[in-house]
């Protein structure tokens, strides 16, 4: 087996990093780089022997994969969310087929659940993730929800198969309209700063082209009432970051 170090980036995940952890016992290693929680997270990743390191708190993810990635002992690196489990599928392919494949990275699957129902409609699947790479070969960007920048081939895995993250992180529609409000901001900013605009008409039909995007074209239709649900969240994500990006270049005009 091609040694392979998994990373787990964290911020108060007590609640679900025993079980992203149990999903990671035929690691070589598990390395957990934590944002100063104020609950059990260090403790759990301590307790499951994990390596486990210190960030500073940055608001979202990315600037501190790289960090953490830079901790790993192995070439091979497999970045893990907190909410999500490696399906025994996916432990089993990296076992007996990492190294044999010439590729520097590779494409995962992911499932996402909702109330412990796999999602297949308003753009949640497919989901894949590039996620497991030599580590020389790929860099992650500091900007939020960018895909990593990767020298060399990548390859994915089948999308049907048994090797699969499953993703856990909302059980609830108040948990997506606060994750939606608080990327939202983020994003917002990003945009601003890269010199994007929008007016009231463009604000009106990206909102109104999201949902019809995720009902119609994206299969929620096909789920009833989740299915409508699903599709106004993703309208409703959508109006938050033009919106925002809206009132950032009003405070510019005035200031």
């Amino acid at each position: 087996m091609t040694p392979v170090s998994v990373v787990v980036n964290t911020l108060n995940e007590e609640a679900n990093l025993p079980g992203c952890l149990e999903s990671l016992r035929w690691a070589d290693e598990v390395v957990v780089v934590d944002m100063h929680s104020i609950d059990r997270t260090a403790e759990i990743a301590t307790a499951f022997g994990c390596r486990v390191f210190q960030h500073e708190r940055t608001g979202y993810v990315e600037p501190a994969r790289n960090f953490a990635i830079a901790q790993a002992k192995n070439s091979w690196v497999l970045v893990v969310d907190a909410d999500e489990r490696v399906s025994p599928g996916l432990a089993t392919w990296i076992k007996d087929h990492l190294g044999s494949i010439s590729a520097v990275a590779f494409r995962i699957p992911r499932r996402n659940f909702y109330s412990d129902r796999w999602i297949t409609c308003c753009g949640w699947f497919p989901d894949e993730q590039l996620r497991l790479f030599q580590r020389d070969y790929v860099r992650y960007s500091d900007r939020i929800h960018r895909a990593p920048t990767v020298e060399g081939s990548v390859i994915t895995l089948p999308l049907h198969g048994e090797a699969f993250f499953a993703h856990y992180g909302f059980n609830t529609l108040e948990a997506r309209v606060e994750k939606d409000n608080k990327y939202s901001s983020i994003t917002a900013q990003s945009m601003f700063q890269e010199g994007r605009r929008i007016g009231a008409f463009g604000l009106l039909t990206r909102t109104v082209w999201a949902f019809v995007t995720a009902y119609l074209f994206q299969g929620g239709i096909r789920f009833g009432t989740l299915g409508v649900s699903l599709a106004w969240e993703r309208a409703f994500a959508t109006f938050l970051k033009y919106a925002k990006l809206w009132e950032l270049q009003q405070k510019h005009k005035s200031s």
